[in-house]
């Protein structure tokens, strides 16, 4: 009965990532089944969560959203979305905060970094079958077809967590060699599957560490800098850069244009802006934030419909949303595992957090049941003392 209990951690990670690339409902459930998990372990282990403030930090998120539920009806679809993918904190918090065996967390620390490995292959291969198709495509700004719903920015974001932990995992076993080429194999990766979300990530991980963490600034320094010029020369890098500065500048001469993927993320950003400020700092609610952009997008561009019910920036949402005192509690929110980080003088903590930021500066990251989980995950896998109160 202890070995299975020992398994239990393991088995839910791997149903969990199986449904963040395949299903949402299978995921869902395993959202559930580690808040299960949670609450028995808490009650058997005797927890005392006043003396966990990120599981406080945690439960602190549902009740932020509720901030922009009032506004219409409790049983609005876009409130009850909103609220069950905020639960997922918690719920996750109280599954991985009981996880006080070190060979499971390493166990769960490797599935992680696997799973993005096995994930990565799929455009990798997809690359190969059409490789001349592929790299027109790439040179016209699309990234390589990938898991999670084709959801680029958000499977470029599991890809350099898995970065993350990879690397903290190797500073634990400098020797192991087979972490070498994980972590070669995943930077390797996420140069060339053009997301360029990831690209900006990484780069965040890098800087972090390099001004956090090592103490012969200058040669790495230089290192970096070759290793920029490097990478710069590879097709796909190249191609997605040139690509991003012309649509960035078409859209500067002809305003927006559907043909221009970032042309309508811009467009929609400043129809939000344009909501923001005619509202000044009321708050409309969740609930009607889609009809309201759609209608005012409509507006702007003369005409043209869009698909999309939310801006592409956390901070345009939540001012939408709850006014700019909800954005500025929320701010404090996501910010707070920077303060976590510095007590605990553990930079990844702080690092993964910046780079979560800046997700939500181009995507509403935790918007969706994907996002949230690639928020709190990796943040309490790059945890250290995990067999201590945190």
């Amino acid at each position: 009965m202890q070995d299975i209990r020992k398994n239990i951690p393991l088995l839910l990670m791997i149903i969990s990532l199986a449904g963040l690339y395949f299903s949402r409902a299978v995921l869902s459930i395993a959202t559930g089944l580690w808040l299960v998990f949670g609450i028995i372990e808490w009650i058997r282990q005797k927890e005392k969560i006043h003396k966990q403030p990120l599981l406080l930090w945690s439960f602190a998120f549902p009740l932020l959203c509720l901030l922009g539920s009032w506004q219409s009806s409790w049983s609005h679809p876009q409130n009850q979305q909103i609220l069950l993918t905020a639960l997922g904190y918690p719920a996750w918090a109280l599954g991985l905060l009981a996880i006080k065996d070190k060979q499971q967390w390493k166990r769960i620390q490797i599935a992680w970094v696997i799973t993005a490995i096995i994930g990565l292959c799929y455009p990798l291969i997809a690359f190969v079958g059409d490789m001349q198709g592929n790299i027109q495509a790439l040179g016209s700004g699309k990234a390589l077809p990938v898991f999670m719903d084709t959801d680029h920015v958000r499977f470029g974001i599991l890809l350099v967590s898995a970065v993350a932990v990879n690397w903290i995992l190797l500073k634990e076993d400098p020797a192991n060699k087979w972490l070498k080429i994980s972590l070669f194999f995943l930077i390797a990766g996420i140069l060339f599957t053009a997301i360029r979300t990831a690209w900006a990530l990484l780069f965040i991980l890098f800087m972090g560490w390099f001004l956090l963490e090592t103490k012969k600034k200058m040669v790495v320094l230089f290192l970096l800098i070759a290793m920029g010029a490097i990478i710069y020369q590879i097709p796909t890098v190249k191609n997605k850069i040139h690509y991003t500065l012309y649509d960035f500048e078409q859209y500067n001469q002809k305003g927006y244009d559907p043909n221009y993927s970032d042309g309508v993320r811009r467009a929609i950003n400043q129809v939000s802006w344009k909501a923001i400020q005619e509202k000044g700092f009321s708050n409309m609610g969740w609930a009607a934030i889609p009809d309201h952009l759609k209608a005012e997008f409509k507006t702007v561009t003369k005409g043209s419909e869009t698909n999309f019910g939310w801006p592409f920036n956390q901070w345009l949402f939540w001012w939408m949303g709850v006014g700019f005192g909800g954005t500025l509690l929320f701010t404090l929110w996501l910010c707070y595992p920077i303060l976590y980080a510095w007590r605990k003088t553990n930079a990844s903590i702080a690092i993964w957090t910046l780079a979560i930021a800046a997700s939500c500066l181009v995507e509403c990251t935790i918007n969706y049941q994907y996002g949230t989980l690639l928020h709190i995950v990796p943040l309490f896998l790059l945890r250290k003392n995990y067999l201590t109160s945190t």
